[in-house]
């Protein structure tokens, strides 16, 4: 996973993390208290679903019939100019 993707999951842990506490707390009045613990905790649940899809798809890696399940495989530069040379 790359360092963007960790920071996004980061960021909708801590949205939800951050709702949560608030729903939980007695320091904020009752009425305001739900409504950003909500708006906090619906917005990190949520956003967390497109981030879970989308890591369990790479996890799983590219699907029958998906063009990149026939892309062939990486290869070094030097590797790549040999086989073209072969070729001409």
């Amino acid at each position: 996973m790359s360092l963007p993707e960790i920071g996004a999951i980061a960021l909708t842990r801590g949205l939800g993390g951050a709702g949560a506490a608030l729903l939980m707390s007695d320091k904020v009045p009752e009425k305001r208290k739900k409504t950003i613990g909500i708006a906090l905790l619906a917005v990190g649940a949520l956003s967390t679903v497109p981030l879970l899809i989308d890591l369990f798809q790479k996890l799983r890696g590219p699907a029958k019939g998906d063009p990149e399940s026939n892309s062939p495989r990486r290869q070094s530069p030097r590797a790549a100019v040999k086989d073209l040379e072969a070729i001409a």
